[in-house]
């Protein structure tokens, strides 16, 4: 019997979704992540910051789990085989490739995306405490950009981030 109500309310929930209504919010929280699922996603990416910012360039490379050596070819005539990611951060953080010394201010989860991906938004301050903003870039009229965007993913030791640091051309 519980079985079939539970079935009611989701036949329920999906019937408002194909009338244009907004569904019930226990049926969205089945596709969310848990609270948990978002506090260690907005951990690692405050700790990857925080890791970068200090420099080091060790923890940050653990906390990262994204592509990299993919703009080896953009930034260096010719990289070594040997080159590790703590030193690729070190090395593009130190000539200011990267900005790295920026500190999270404010984290935020954006969404959702299954199976264990969780986007997350990130305003920064500078190493004075300020605000940071950047832009517009490259030509472009419009205001100054405040929020960066981080995908972070789970693996068995909690959340990596996937995003390399903040770029500006």
């Amino acid at each position: 019997m519980r079985a079939l109500g539970c079935c009611a309310g989701l036949l329920l929930a999906l019937s408002a979704c194909r009338q244009g209504e907004r569904p019930s919010r226990v049926a969205l929280d089945a596709a969310m992540p848990s609270l948990a699922d978002s506090a260690d996603a907005r951990q690692a990416v405050e700790q990857y910051l925080r890791a970068l910012s200090t420099r080091d360039y060790q923890r940050a490379a653990a906390l990262f789990a994204g592509e990299w050596r993919h703009t080896l070819k953009s930034i260096y005539n010719a990289a070594p085989d040997t080159l590790t990611l703590a030193g690729f951060l070190q090395d593009n953080c130190d000539r200011g490739y990267y900005i790295c010394l920026l500190r999270p201010a404010k984290v935020t989860i954006a969404r959702f995306r299954q199976p264990d991906t969780l986007e997350l938004t990130v305003s920064y301050l500078d190493s004075l405490g300020n605000p940071y903003s950047w832009g517009p870039c490259c030509g472009d009229t419009g205001r100054p950009s405040t929020e960066d965007r981080f995908v972070t993913v789970a693996r068995d030791s909690g959340y990596a981030v996937l995003n390399l640091p903040l770029y500006l051309p």
